[in-house]
Parts: structure tokens; sequence; C-alpha cells
């Protein structure tokens, strides 16, 4: 690839949503594990070093093909980490306030991880906080993913726009 490198090329796919869920798998000669970590990070599905071990990498790209699923999206989401902070009342009833980082975000809506627990339907006041504190407007929690685990995901779509969301 000439004008771009194989690390641009897995961003770029990862990145946005019309080719984000393609599962990219690398084949390399840079060995490590770093190199290997990198990659990873990028959104690749799967790293190997070369010389290539060919019945593992059959087992990889069967196991991808049959687990691949498309999700049909109506915007385009970008593959971005914006700090905000979100108000409203948790599962319990009690009002908090927390920072989040999103994933990805849209035109009208991101997902975004933090450790409050929110209910779907719950609509929260949402703030950019990357130069001091700008009210974005009010969203709606659309879905929820926890997984037992502390760090839950949110996708939310704003209700009210009451200021300059990252895409206009």
């Amino acid at each position: 690839m000439p004008k771009y490198s194989g690390y641009e090329l897995c961003q770029t796919f990862t990145s946005f949503s019309r080719t984000q869920m393609i599962p990219v798998i690398i084949v390399s000669g840079e060995a490590g594990s770093q190199t290997k970590e990198h990659c990873k990070q990028l959104g690749a599905a799967a790293y190997f070093e070369k010389p290539i071990d060919f019945e593992a990498l059959r087992e990889c790209l069967s196991k991808t093909a049959n687990s691949f699923r498309y999700e049909s999206r109506t915007e385009v989401r970008l593959r971005l980490r914006v700090p905000l902070k979100l108000r409203g009342v948790d599962r319990n009833n009690k009002k908090f306030e927390e920072v989040a980082t999103t994933e990805n975000v849209s035109l009208s809506g991101f997902l975004c991880n933090t450790s409050a627990e929110l209910i779907p339907g719950s609509i929260v006041d949402v703030y950019l906080t990357s130069h001091g504190e700008n009210h974005v407007g009010k969203a709606k929690v659309i879905h929820a993913d926890s997984k037992g685990r502390q760090i839950r995901f949110y996708g939310c779509r704003f209700t009210e726009k009451t200021g300059p969301w990252v895409l206009n």
C-alpha cells in the first residue's frame, strides 16, 4: 500500500460506521506483543505474525465468518472519544452527576460508558467538558449494556439540543 500504512487502514475501517462491522485481520512481519496490542486498540479482530500458522488463520477466519452479524444503522457513526458529563436520575431514583466518555458519536446521539445505573427511556442532561462545561442538550437512553460489569454502556439519542455537538 504505497500511500497508507496497514495501521491507518485498520483505524479508518474501524472508525466509520459503514465499515466498522467488517472484521479486520492483520498479518504482519512485525513481531511483538506491543504491536499486537496496538492493532487490537485500533479495532483489529485478530493479529497474526509471519511466518503464518495457516491452520490458526483458517480457524480464525471460520470463527469470524460464522460470528459476523450485520447491524443496520440509520446514521453514520464515528468512533470518537469525547469527554462528557451526564446529569439525571439513576435506576434508584437518585440524582447523579457523572463523567462519561463516548465510544462513538453520530449527528443525533452517542454511545458512552459510565458507572451510573441508568434505565432505558430515562432522560439525561449532556454537557461537553473538553473546554469548560457546555450544555449540549437532553438525551434519551435508548439501550443499556452492562453484562455484569462495573462500567456500563449506554446508547443515547438527543431529544433536545441547546448547544453545539461534536458533529453538525
